[in-house]
């Protein structure tokens, strides 16, 4: 079986079908809103961004020259991508800078089609239903909290269908004639002034929109239950990792003591970096140069993955020496529940995966993407390195 895979690795989007090389998808709107930018910029000038050099009335040329590229750069992030009803058809919800947006997407004419768009859509997590295509995404609010809703399959009329002081996320339509989703779900828990200190574990929760009922599917206090997905068949799809309680841990005294004696190095290394930026931006040399060329490693130094946040630098550095370390640990496991509630374990060290609806199974560590066949066996599809989500397109 020959699968094509989306996944988004550092807010982009790529597509793999089996080829040497992965092929991005460029989106047209968001290209659009860049330049329109930096006709913007190019007409003001950095003469009109406050500071000390604009109070002087004099900047150096090289550091011009990288303000107005740091103004020009509008952050562009795909945010989430699904299956459309045809091969090569995708939907996805794109970030660009305050705004978001949702698409539609042809690979075999490499079209992109704007559905909506409006500021502060931040939503993430799209699924759309086989059937009727309607869609339902998770919806981030301000006060830390985020619902599920659902519209139609061109945006309109979202509506929220979780309520509560909660964080609902990863929502995915069950496969059928009825209107029913899964997804995780962890209250917050916030102090007397209304802060949010921390989550409870996720559990997993099933919303019958037809029926207008909520149901409680799974839940383990000692660990958090994501990403669910729900075959026809009623197979319940899940990661399972430990529940780790958000907030500072109390440190021992072999830590304190540790944070002692490498502070000045620390320090150190800090004062470094510090002005190894500046001769970049000055010279365009760093002032590093042992060890010849450094491996390419994402800008992003930290993702934050349900509440858990990972140091990615350090797994991929990591990984250059172990090619089997993947970006989360082997405790993220992915289940199997059958309607007797019998659990299989499929893999290991999963970040993110996908299912086809005749039970293959598409997932990733962060680095590799693998198959596994309904019948067990297991096949590695490519690697890259930080691959964030995973979706199976054919």
């Amino acid at each position: 079986m020959q699968s094509t895979v989306a996944y988004l690795t550092n807010g982009q989007l790529f597509l793999h079908n089996g080829e040497a090389q992965p092929r991005e998808v460029q989106s047209a709107f968001a290209q659009q809103v860049m330049e329109r930018q930096a006709r913007n910029n190019a007409v003001h000038g950095w003469r009109s961004q406050s500071g000390v050099w604009g109070a002087m009335g004099f900047m150096p040329p090289e550091l011009a020259a990288w303000e107005q590229g740091q103004q020009q750069r509008t952050p562009v992030q795909f945010k989430s991508v699904t299956a459309g009803d045809e091969a090569g058809h995708l939907y996805y919800i794109l970030g660009v800078g305050d705004m978001g947006g949702l698409f539609h997407y042809t690979a075999a004419d490499n079209v992109e089609r704007r559905l909506m768009h409006r500021n502060g859509f931040l939503a993430r997590d799209l699924s759309r239903h086989t059937q009727s295509g309607s869609i339902a995404v998770a919806v981030y609010k301000e006060d830390g909290s985020s619902s599920i809703q659902v519209g139609e399959n061109d945006g309109r009329f979202l509506k929220d269908v979780t309520v509560g002081d909660a964080v609902d996320e990863c929502p995915a339509w069950v496969p059928g004639e009825g209107r029913r989703i899964v997804y995780q779900s962890a209250g917050i828990g916030r102090n007397e002034h209304g802060f949010a200190m921390g989550l409870a574990p996720y559990r997993i929760e099933l919303i019958d929109l037809d029926q207008q009922s909520v149901d409680v599917l799974l839940e383990d206090e000692q660990h958090d239950l994501l990403q669910p997905k729900m075959l026809a068949d009623g197979t319940l799809y899940f990661i399972r990792r430990p529940y780790e309680p958000l907030g500072p841990k109390p440190a021992d005294p072999i830590t304190v003591l540790k944070d002692i004696v490498l502070f000045p190095f620390r320090l150190a290394r800090a004062v470094f970096h510090f002005l190894d930026f500046f001769s970049v931006m000055f010279s365009g040399k760093p002032l590093h140069t042992a060890g010849g060329p450094q491996p390419r490693i994402t800008n992003q130094k930290y993702m934050m993955v349900w509440g858990r946040m990972i140091d990615t630098k350090r797994a991929m550095q990591k990984s250059q020496k172990d090619k089997t370390t993947g970006l989360v640990p082997k405790d993220w496991q992915l289940i199997r529940r059958d309607t007797d509630g019998n659990e299989t374990v499929l893999a290991e060290k999963v970040l993110s995966f996908d299912v086809h609806a005749d039970g293959t199974v598409i997932s990733t560590d962060g680095h590799v993407v693998n198959r596994r066949s309904p019948g067990g066996e297991t096949a590695q599809l490519f690697r890259d390195q930080f691959i964030e989500k995973v979706t199976a397109v054919t």
